[in-house]
């Protein structure tokens, strides 16, 4: 996928029609070693423009990422981990 990073930035200075902190899950990688590790959470700023979810670093202005969801599944998913309210989000290859 193309994009300009200036334009991804302005973008994200928007009003936004979601937006607070969340707690994701880092994704664990696929060495031997990672499956007994625990579930690592990350608390994020997130903000969700039309189909952009931007991430951001707690108090910081420029996004550290943004994901898009196009052609993705959101679903609601139990507790997790002391996390009362979870969801996935599956990407359609």
């Amino acid at each position: 996928m193309r994009y300009n990073d200036k334009e991804l930035v302005k973008i994200s200075e928007s009003k936004s029609e979601l937006e607070g902190i969340l707690h994701h899950m880092k994704p664990q990688g696929n060495e031997w070693s990672d499956w007994y590790q625990q579930p690592c959470f990350k608390e994020r700023y997130f903000k969700l423009i039309s189909n952009l979810l931007y991430y951001y670093r707690t108090n910081e202005t420029e996004p550290l990422g943004v994901l898009v969801l196009e052609n993705a599944q959101i679903a609601y998913e139990r507790p997790h981990h002391g996390i009362p309210f979870a969801f996935s989000i599956t990407f359609k290859v």
